[in-house]
C-alpha cells in the first residue's frame, strides 16, 4: 500500500509541476503575442 501511495504523489507532483510549465509557456506565448 506504501508503493502505490507514493506512486500516486508522484503522478501528483508531476502533473503540478506539467500544469505549472503549460501556463508558464502560455505565459510567454502571450508576451511574445502582445508584446
Amino acid at each position: 500500500m506504501n508503493c502505490s501511495c507514493n506512486d500516486g504523489n508522484q503522478k501528483i507532483s508531476i502533473w503540478r509541476i506539467t500544469t505549472k510549465a503549460i501556463s508558464h509557456e502560455e505565459n510567454i506565448m502571450t508576451v511574445i503575442v502582445y508584446g
